[in-house]
């Protein structure tokens, strides 16, 4: 064989030999500083007007090729929820799948509680045999002293990665009225991405919902009932970042809110001598499941949500026309397939009690009214159509449905008028379907 040969021979087994090498991630260093990791500090840039900001969020880091995730818990320490360069601080850790060394995290007996309940996860020590960071961490409790605190507060504030390419996502919410959809599973499962990723609200029969003693009856067969947001759910999302090994990293979140907020404004033109005393609302047409990732709202399932509308309610029997306005805290609205319909999504029930005189004696009734805010929705556009002209996303946060069209009641019953002041959308009594769900 000729020397050329030999030289040919030698040149592609060396690079062989670099290919190999550069397709395989071995953690060699068994030092506790662990040179090959990655420190993460997180920074939040909150919108000038967000509102009741979370103490804490969960973070999520998935690299996206040789699989390996992380969830971290961030404690936001200054109690409103801003957080500033040199104060995030971390605090529990839960450890999630590595590609590479085929491990599976934690069973719920070794943690004590399955994510996402992230307020009761238990402290890990995480090694890198597990695939996770080098951090022992502490709780911090307003009880803590001061200097404690500030001789743990540098260690609270690493957090150690693999390097590589990651996505990053953040998000807080009320587990009461919702769950992160597949998130056990796409802890465990490197098949599962986190385009699988959903807020999923929970919805509940009629009979769970909370209207006081009042009774009252559904007129709108259709769908479960999800709990209005009591505070909003905030998440932000980072769909690349490059991570060095042995650099410490910057990671910047810009949370928003997952809900928009949706008042209703409505009218009501009574005689004088009839006092409204409460009102109950529902509204029908609510999605229950928003995509983590790329924003969308499911809207293939909708739901119902109750809302108490704000009135006069203690001074309104001189008076004949009432106005009245509710809020809801939704991922969406979606709305009738036309006009006619007075059951499914897009539908607006009132539950109006009322207190009146008859031949001298106070009498107590219940009025139901409905209306098809097809139009009205329309013209908010709470949801569009996304980009690929196949998924719906929000259209913005703060979404308006003022009813143009006055409920009348006469002589304690919904008035219909055909032409209701040219509304589009119009006042019928509720009826046909009185269905107690």
């Amino acid at each position: 064989m000729s020397r050329i040969n030999y030289y040919i021979i030698g040149i592609l087994t060396a690079l062989c030999i670099s290919f190999c090498w550069s397709c395989a991630e071995v953690d060699l260093c068994e030092v506790e500083e662990h040179p090959h990791r990655a420190t993460l500090t997180f920074h939040f840039d909150w919108e000038e007007d967000s509102e009741d900001k979370p103490e804490q969020m969960l973070i999520i880091a998935n690299r996206i090729i040789n699989t390996w995730r992380a969830g971290f818990v961030v404690e936001l320490p200054d109690g409103d929820g801003m957080v500033t360069e040199g104060e995030t601080v971390f605090g529990k850790l839960i450890t999630m799948v590595d590609e590479e060394k085929n491990e599976v995290p934690p069973s719920e007996d070794e943690t004590g509680e399955d994510l996402p309940n992230i307020d009761e996860q238990p402290i890990e020590e995480d090694s890198d045999e597990n695939g996770g960071g080098e951090t022992e961490s502490e709780d911090i409790t307003d009880e803590s002293p001061a200097d404690e605190e500030d001789e743990t507060s540098s260690e609270m504030r690493r957090m150690t990665v693999k390097g590589g390419e990651y996505q990053f996502l953040a998000i807080n919410h009320n587990y009461e009225e919702s769950e992160i959809e597949r998130l056990e599973e796409f802890r465990s499962d490197i098949g599962i991405t986190a385009r699988e990723l959903y807020v999923k609200y929970k919805t509940n029969p009629k009979d769970s919902v909370d209207v006081g003693s009042r009774a009252w009856i559904d007129y709108n067969a259709y769908g479960f009932f999800i709990q209005s947001a009591m505070k909003p759910t905030y998440y932000a999302f980072v769909p690349k970042k490059q991570i060095l090994s042995g650099v410490e990293s910057d990671v910047f979140l810009s949370p928003r809110p997952i809900t928009q907020e949706y008042t209703i404004r409505f009218r009501i033109e009574k005689e004088i001598g009839v006092k409204i005393d409460t009102i109950i609302g529902v509204l029908s047409g609510i999605p229950e499941r928003f995509e983590l990732t790329t924003q969308f709202v499911d809207v293939s399932h909708t739901h119902k949500m109750v809302f108490f509308p704000e009135a006069d309610y203690d001074e309104n029997e001189d008076k004949t026309l009432l106005e009245c306005e509710g809020r809801v805290n939704a991922i969406g609205l979606l709305r009738a397939n036309n006009s006619g319909y007075n059951q499914g999504p897009g539908i607006l029930q009132l539950c109006v009690y009322t207190t009146g005189v008859r031949d001298g004696v106070s009498v107590k009734k219940t009025i139901y009214a409905i209306i098809n805010l097809y139009n009205t929705i329309g013209k908010a556009r709470p949801l569009v159509t996304a980009s690929d002209e196949v998924h719906v996303q929000q259209n913005g946060y703060e979404i308006v449905l003022d009813i143009s069209s006055i409920l009348h009641i006469k002589n304690n019953e919904v008035w219909e008028d055909s032409d209701q002041d040219n509304a589009l959308d119009v006042w019928q009594k509720a009826r046909n379907f009185e269905i107690d769900i």
